[in-house]
């Protein structure tokens, strides 16, 4: 090879980068990624090919290619590692009032309403829709939520999407149905944390929060994502079951607590980690079939809804969460639902998937359980949760959870548990997308309702009794009760693997 075609190729691949990094950005994130990675890769062999002309070229390309996958892991792993300031005392907070308040509320339990409140408040919207989201998948219920949106926008609506960025990266922003709703005049998009192999130290960072907001009327909170898993009751191998809070105004107010999320959404939609995503022409068509379908499997949703008949009364409404950019992050939500949880006089009962704690968080919750009569928190079981990372830490941490004094269950009930919720006495419940592990702590966006209200709180306690009754009390490591109770068949394969990954994923647990 002459000199001359040596530099041409050595010039190709930084060219093609700081095309891609100029004006790469209309492509979908993998592929993106993909070839990004592919010339940093080719850059490094080409330096080593200069740096080391003994090897041979199939060594150079395997070091250049060792080299980029350490620096990925060590840079997505070492800054989020370090210690932060624990936030000192949490911010003071009042949750309850004398006095009824304006917004109303109720729960929304069981997959199928989740989707079909989705379609009927979305099609009830006259102004605005903003709907924000963790992981969106391109499935039946997903793509049943993008033709919902995209004939608001035809009608008018002004569309308000934001989407953390590991679905983009998945493949939501190669979908033709989200392309042409992102393409949509009457809708705006933005992809939150949008994923980049050259800021690594940023790939931990997510948002997690999952909402959605009808003009100045309602808003839908909770823990589901938008994908098959979470909504509809469609044929997928295992669903996730979950809990939201619907919450409804009759009157417009500056104070109340869809005012406060609206701002909430309005600070991360500003940030310079949303950058906008433009999409393109080409499945308007499937869209508009898709949502006169829908008009045919749901026709409940397209009648009126007498939300002041559905919901029941709150006193008070507040919103909880904690920083929103995409860095490492002070614990000052926990440390809110801890105080709040520190104030209770009868009773806490938390639910979450799964708890992966740190020093800190066992403290916590230990002077939760000293400080009130009756504590108790639910989990999945290792055979029944769809966690590996979460279910393995929590056969090694078992002992210790035990010992902070609450009483624990694991969750039997054959499909995955995702809910996130608490119940403090028997008047304020809190309902969010917050688990109980150091990713919700520290690295992720969270978002987390309490609400006062006797009424919603007998509903979720209704609820979470239903729950329980597939639930076994954990008494041991080793030992529950019933000791007889029907348990989740775990195969030796999965157990294996558990009992593998609670000790080779122990350094980067807080990371899981």
């Amino acid at each position: 090879m002459d000199r001359r075609t040596s530099l041409l190729l050595r010039f190709l691949p930084a060219a093609a980068l700081c095309g891609l990094l100029s004006f790469g950005d209309g492509l979908p994130a993998l592929w993106w990624n993909i070839a990004v990675a592919a010339c940093v890769i080719a850059i490094l062999f080409f330096a080593l090919t200069s740096r080391l002309p003994g090897k041979s070229l199939v060594g150079k390309l395997l070091l250049a290619l060792a080299v980029f996958i350490l620096y990925e892991l060590a840079a997505a792993a070492v800054p989020n590692s370090f210690s932060v300031p624990l936030g000192g005392e949490p911010e003071t907070a009042e949750y309850r009032s004398e006095e009824i308040g304006e917004e109303r509320a109720r729960l929304v339990a069981t997959n199928e309403e989740a989707l079909e409140q989705r379609i009927r408040m979305i099609r009830e919207a006259r102004n605005e829709v903003i709907l924000t989201t963790f992981e969106w998948n391109a499935d039946n219920s997903g793509t049943d939520v993008i033709a919902a949106l995209y004939s608001a926008a035809e009608r008018g609506v002004q569309v308000q999407v934001l989407v953390d960025g590991f679905s983009a990266a998945l493949g939501l922003d190669t979908s033709p149905a989200f392309r042409a709703l992102a393409a949509h005049p009457n809708t705006q998009v933005k992809i939150y944390n949008r994923l980049n192999v050259l800021l690594p130290w940023r790939t931990s960072n997510r948002m997690h929060d999952k909402y959605l907001i009808i003009d100045d009327t309602c808003y839908l909170l909770g823990g589901r994502n938008t994908s098959d898993l979470f909504l509809g009751n469609y044929p997928v191998s295992r669903v996730n079951s979950d809990m939201e809070v619907l919450v409804w105004q009759p009157t417009d107010s500056d104070s109340s607590s869809l005012s406060q999320l609206r701002d909430y959404f309005q600070t991360i939609w500003a940030q310079r980690y949303c950058t906008p995503f433009r999409g393109g022409t080409g499945g308007e068509a499937a869209l508009t079939d898709r949502y006169e379908a829908l008009k045919a499997a749901y026709p409940a949703c397209f009648d009126d809804y007498d939300y002041q008949a559905e919901t029941c009364e709150t006193n008070r409404i507040t919103l909880l969460s904690g920083p929103t950019e995409p860095l490492r992050k002070e614990p000052k939500l926990f440390y809110a639902l801890t105080a709040l949880m520190k104030e209770a006089k009868e009773r806490v009962v938390i639910h979450t998937p799964y708890a992966i704690f740190n020093k800190t968080m066992y403290r916590e919750l230990a002077e939760v359980a000293d400080n009130v009569p009756k504590t108790a928190l639910m989990l999945n079981s290792p055979g029944n949760g769809a966690n590996l990372f979460g279910s393995s830490d929590y056969l090694l941490q078992k002992k210790k959870l035990l010992a902070t004094g609450f009483t624990f269950y694991e969750y039997e009930g054959g499909s995955s548990y995702h809910g996130k919720m608490i119940l403090v006495d028997r008047d304020i419940s809190v309902v969010g997308s917050f688990n109980m592990d150091m990713r919700s702590v520290y690295l992720d966006t969270e978002l987390m309702a309490v609400i006062q209200s006797s009424a919603l709180n007998a509903q979720m306690e209704t609820y979470m009794e239903t729950v329980h009754s597939r639930c076994r009390r954990v008494i041991s490591a080793v030992e529950y009760a019933p000791s007889d109770f029907p348990v989740s068949e775990t195969s030796g394969g999965k157990l294996l693997l558990y009992h593998l990954l609670k000790y080779l994923d122990y350094p980067l647990r807080h990371l899981l």
